[in-house]
Order: structure tokens, then C-alpha cells, then sequence
């Protein structure tokens, strides 16, 4: 039940992003498709009304829907284009994502009625397996959706040249039916594929942006966070920890000793507080919307935590306001900081965790 659970789990932001990182490559098909299919209307308009002028009703047919067909794919490269300026990347997403499951739809629709146009035409319908192929590997918004798109086209397909009386033999009845299996097959490789090449993507990333000793985040994804917190235009503090007194314990037990200490100091850190950062050395940064009562409970079980592992911290704080920059607030926390350095060891803003007041 749990397999099949995580089955049916489709990604469906996953897809849009891929969607959207391909975009130019969907942008060259549609046009390319709108191009195709005018052009191939065109010849068959040509052909039906100039060489052969009232012979039957099927290659009107088979114009029209060519025609529906390059109006959509150039219906699209103009959407595409408006939502590219238009439009913010999530929200862009989004409508990418939507407007192609649309587009699915729509196109496998036409392409099945393409297909019995050619087929009553005496024309074998090459593109209804060009048209479903390219659903299958350039837009895949939901596997499940194009796999059943795939089987249910092919089915009414054969069930309509079956009704109608259109001569089939039994090779052309397996290849549609072979060709039905092998795309459902491709499109959950397909899928499987961008799901595993996006993970991917995601542990490179997570591994650029986390700490290699104390697997917290690094100085970069600080600078990403603050830059977010302060977009928001909420007030939120900053909070400096330096570790003191662990060059002497490098000293004196050695360096594998210190990095220990580094270690339980960032999982002290890390546990009573979401946003924990090593900005270098034996030096932390916290992220936190809490109220300043909550946060200095929270640093008073750290300092305790911390002197179990044999060291105390430092802290300077400084509660960011709107308008504020990021260099600004690291100025701000880095100062008071200092000041606690400089007065002794285990201070907070300079001052003594008993004490109250603290500066602002």
C-alpha cells in the first residue's frame, strides 16, 4: 500500500520546474509544430482544390484539423512568450504547469482525430504517433494523465476504424496497440528520469550550501536567508554566537577535540533554533522571528549545554527593522558582539545573562 502511495505521488512542482527550465525548447517545438502542420495543410489544401478538385470530403477534414493543430502550437510559443515577461517565476510555474495539461488534452484529441481523418483517407497517420511522442518526451505535466491519454487515443482509434468499417489488417491493429505499450513504458521512464535527475540536482545543491563538519547550513544559505527575511520587510533578529576558549582546548587536547566541540556547539544551536548557521571558525548565526523573552530562555539552556562540552559563547544580537541592509545587520550584530568579547566571556550584548535589560 505504502509503494503504491508513493506511485501515485506525482510531483507536480517538479514538473512545472522542468517545464519552466525547458521552456526555450518547448518554444522552438511549437513554433516548429504550428510551422509543420500550416504547412502541411496547406500542401494537402492545395493538392485537394488545384489536382484533385471535388474527390472526397476527408481531405478537407484532415486540413481543418491541421490547422487547429498550428493554431495551437502557436496559440502556446505566444503564451509562453507573455508568461516569460509577464508573469513572476512561481506564479509562473504554475500557469506553465496548468496551461500544458490543457495543451495535453487538446492535442491528443486532435491528434486521434487527425489520425481517423488520415486512416479514412487512405493515408497511413504518421502523425498521430509524431504528436503523442511528443507529448510523451518534451511536456510530460503528468505521466499518469499522458499514459492514459496514450492508451485511451489508441483505443478509440482502432474502435473507430473497427465501427466505421475502415480496412485494417491485424499488423496494423499490433503495431497501434505495440506502440500504446511502449510509450506508457517511456513515459514513466521518462518521469522517473526528471524525478531522479531533480534529487539529484537537490543534494548537489543542499551540499553546496551545508557545512561540511557540522552539517548545518553554511555562510552561503546565511547570506540567501537574510536577504529573504529582509525582502519580507518583517522585523526579525539576527543573533552572533563565538565560541570562547577553544583555541585552548585545541591546544591542550587537540584539534579532533576542538572540532568536537564545534560539532555539539552547532546540535545546541541547531536544536532550539530552525535557522542555525556556521559563519566560520567557532562562529554561529541564528535567524528568529521569537520574541526576545523566548530567545534568551533558549541561550540560557544553550549556555548550559555548551559548558558541559567544557567551553562558553559570546553572543551579540541585534533585531533587524525594515529597510535595514544585510550589511548593515551584520555591522550591528558583529559590534555587539565585539562588546561582549571585550567584557569578558558568556556575555550577551556586553552584558550578563541575569540581567534584564539588554541594549537594543
Amino acid at each position: 500500500m505504502e509503494s503504491r502511495k508513493r506511485l501515485l505521488a506525482i510531483d507536480h512542482s517538479l514538473l512545472a520546474e522542468h517545464i519552466n527550465k525547458n521552456r526555450i525548447a518547448i518554444l522552438i517545438l511549437n513554433y516548429g509544430l504550428g510551422a509543420f502542420c500550416l504547412i502541411y495543410g496547406t500542401i494537402i489544401l492545395i493538392y485537394h482544390f488545384l489536382l484533385e478538385p471535388h474527390n472526397g470530403w476527408y481531405h478537407i477534414e484532415r486540413t481543418t484539423l491541421l490547422y487547429l493543430l498550428a493554431f495551437l502550437g502557436f496559440f502556446t510559443a505566444a503564451t509562453l512568450h507573455l508568461l516569460q515577461h509577464k508573469v513572476r517565476f512561481r506564479r509562473r510555474m504554475t500557469v506553465f504547469h496548468y496551461y500544458f495539461i490543457a495543451f495535453t488534452i487538446l492535442l491528443a484529441i486532435l491528434s486521434v482525430a487527425l489520425a481517423y481523418a488520415e486512416l479514412a483517407s487512405g493515408v497511413m497517420p504518421v502523425s498521430y504517433f509524431t504528436f503523442m511522442t511528443i507529448l510523451a518526451f518534451f511536456f510530460v505535466p503528468d505521466p499518469f494523465l499522458i499514459a492514459g491519454l496514450e492508451v485511451v487515443g489508441t483505443t478509440v482509434l482502432l474502435l473507430l476504424c473497427h465501427f466505421t468499417g475502415l480496412t485494417m489488417n491485424e499488423h496494423d491493429y499490433a503495431n497501434f496497440i505495440l506502440y500504446a505499450i511502449v510509450m506508457v513504458v517511456a513515459v514513466g521512464v521518462r518521469y522517473t528520469g526528471i524525478m531522479y535527475g531533480h534529487r539529484s540536482e537537490k543534494k548537489m545543491a543542499n551540499l553546496a550550501y551545508t557545512d561540511e563538519l557540522t552539517l548545518i547550513p553554511n555562510r552561503k544559505r546565511l547570506e540567501i536567508d537574510v536577504n529573504a527575511f529582509l525582502q519580507k520587510g518583517e522585523p526579525f533578529t539576527i543573533l552572533m554566537a563565538d565560541l570562547d576558549g577553544l583555541k585552548e582546548i585545541n591546544d591542550r587536547e587537540g584539534h579532533s577535540r576542538g572540532d568536537d566541540v564545534i560539532v555539539g556547539s552547532a546540535n545546541a544551536l541547531a536544536h532550539h533554533f530552525e535557522h542555525c548557521y556556521r559563519y566560520g571558525g567557532d562562529e554561529f548565526v541564528v535567524l528568529t522571528t521569537a520574541p526576545e523573552s523566548e530567545l534568551k530562555r533558549g541561550l540560557k539552556e544553550i549556555k548550559k549545554e555548551l559548558e558541559n562540552l567544557g567551553v562558553t559563547a559570546s553572543f551579540g544580537l541585534y533585531s533587524a527593522k525594515p529597510g535595514d541592509s544585510r550589511d548593515y545587520c551584520f555591522a550591528e550584530v558583529d559590534r555587539r558582539l565585539y562588546e561582549s568579547k571585550k567584557a569578558g566571556k558568556g556575555l550577551f550584548n556586553g552584558r550578563g545573562f541575569e540581567e534584564e535589560a539588554t541594549q537594543a
